[in-house]
C-alpha cells in the first residue's frame, strides 16, 4: 500500500479481509482485492485521477501516497488511506463534492455506522 497500515484498519483486515457492502454499496477492500500488489482497476483509476490537482484541492501534496481502501462501483466515491504525517488524518473520504478526513479507521467506521457525526470530519 506504500505506507504503514493504520492499527484499526490492520486489525479489521485480520478479522475480515474486507467487507462487501460497507456503506452505500461501497466495499472495504481486503488483501484478496490487491492482486499482484495493486488495487482493483476502478480503485487505481480513482487514485490516479486524485493525484495532482484534486489532492491539492483537499489540502494535500499533489504526489501524496493514496492507498485505496474503498471505491464504489461507478467510481464516484472513494476512501483512501493517507500517510500519518500529512496532519489531516489517516483516511480521506472523497467524492460527489464531499471531502472528509478521519484520524482512524475506527472513526470512519463509526460514522458509516451512524454512531458518530459526519460533520465532525468534513474538510473546511
Amino acid at each position: 500500500m506504500g505506507q504503514p497500515l493504520d492499527a484499526d484498519y490492520a486489525e479489521f483486515l485480520l478479522q475480515s479481509d474486507g467487507m462487501e457492502h460497507f456503506y452505500l454499496n461501497m466495499p472495504v477492500l481486503g488483501w484478496q482485492d490487491w492482486a499482484g500488489g495493486e488495487p482493483p482497476q476502478g480503485a487505481r483509476e480513482f487514485r490516479d485521477m486524485m493525484q495532482g490537482e484534486f489532492c491539492v484541492d483537499a489540502g494535500l501534496a499533489p504526489d501524496v501516497a493514496l492507498a485505496p481502501v474503498s471505491v464504489n462501483e461507478d467510481a464516484s466515491r472513494a476512501i483512501f488511506m493517507i500517510p500519518a504525517e500529512t496532519g489531516k488524518g489517516r483516511f480521506l473520504w472523497t467524492g460527489e463534492g464531499d471531502q472528509m478526513f478521519f484520524p482512524t479507521f475506527r472513526e470512519l467506521f463509526e460514522c458509516a455506522a451512524g454512531t458518530r457525526d459526519w460533520g465532525d470530519y468534513c474538510a473546511p
